[in-house]
């Protein structure tokens, strides 16, 4: 893949993150706002962008394709489960820390940065895989990440049912039985899809704009987890699916969903349960802006 063409896309996408980060900055926009703009992105833009992605019959993607999808997608997140116990352990984080880099490690921000990063930047084969991707992220968040938090939050189906699994499903359903969809339902799917990239890095900016970058940037540990989940574990996984013979769009796709950052969803639910959520705000925003490197790194070395 062109170094140049993902600068380009890259580029772009850190001046929407510096729209966001300017608006919160200057006051233009305040918490409540951002909260609104999450449950717009999380419950009625990315499932239609989804959706939208999957209705792309230029895309074509068979049902044998699909089942190793998911099973790939399966298994990949039983493999970052044990390797968010096992890298905390190794970079010897205290121990109370641990579990806040466990959700870091396994649970990356594949809805609101990793869909719209993957429309502008993978080829079109690849974006079912995302989708797939983000329906096992609701189900092993929803189980073994309440599990990590050990707190008051209990496993429920109705957590797992959200829109946006629900937006996974409905796409992976479109694919599998070759659904074409009705001009009206396609448009307004594209029309609110298009709409996630922008509000996504809007919300992403704001919330880099209320964090602290200097007292990060002096923290040993934080680089050294951001060496090994955002560049040393995607690049194993890529050279693994590739020994596997998998499929080159779902790779690509695999690869980048675990170079992204560190997902929101992970402080919501340490906040639900009462936890000091600083390790977990900070390592977000660390992840973030490294992403912008490490993407770049790994799309141009390993594709």
């Amino acid at each position: 893949m062109s170094t140049a063409i993902i600068l380009q896309q890259m580029a772009v996408i850190a001046v929407m993150m510096m729209i966001g980060f300017y608006l919160r900055r200057s006051g233009r926009i305040d918490g409540r706002f951002t909260k609104q703009l999450s449950f717009i992105i999380a419950n009625i833009t990315n499932p239609a962008l989804m959706i939208s992605a999957a209705g792309n019959q230029s895309a074509f993607t068979s049902q044998q394709d699909l089942l190793t999808g998911l099973l790939l997608a399966a298994a990949l997140y039983a493999v970052l489960c044990v390797l968010g116990f096992a890298l905390p352990a190794v970079l010897r984080i205290p121990r109370e820390d641990r579990k806040f880099y466990n959700m870091m490690t396994v649970y990356t921000n594949t809805g609101f940065m990793g869909i719209p990063l993957a429309q502008v930047i993978l080829p079109e084969g690849s974006m079912i895989y995302v989708i797939i991707i983000n329906a096992m992220f609701n189900i092993y968040i929803y189980t073994h990440g309440v599990l990590v938090l050990g707190g008051r939050e209990q496993i429920s189906l109705k957590k797992l049912v959200s829109p946006g699994f629900l937006g996974a499903v409905g796409a992976v359903a479109i694919r599998w039985f070759g659904i074409a969809l009705p001009l009206v339902p396609a448009n307004i799917a594209d029309y609110l899809g298009n709409a996630t990239t922008f509000l996504a890095m809007i919300l992403l900016g704001s919330s880099v704009a209320l964090l602290s970058l200097k007292e990060s940037l002096g923290d040993v540990r934080m680089w050294l987890f951001l060496a090994g989940s955002m560049l040393a574990i995607p690049a194993v996984i890529t050279l693994a699916l590739r020994a596997l013979g998998a499929d080159p769009d779902l790779t690509m796709a695999f690869c980048l969903m675990v170079a992204m950052p560190a997902g929101n969803l992970s402080l919501i639910l340490a906040e639900k349960e009462g936890y000091p959520t600083h390790v977990l705000a900070q390592g977000i925003m660390m992840t973030t802006l490294v992403s912008f490197l490490t993407v770049t790194l790994l799309l141009s070395l390993l594709f």
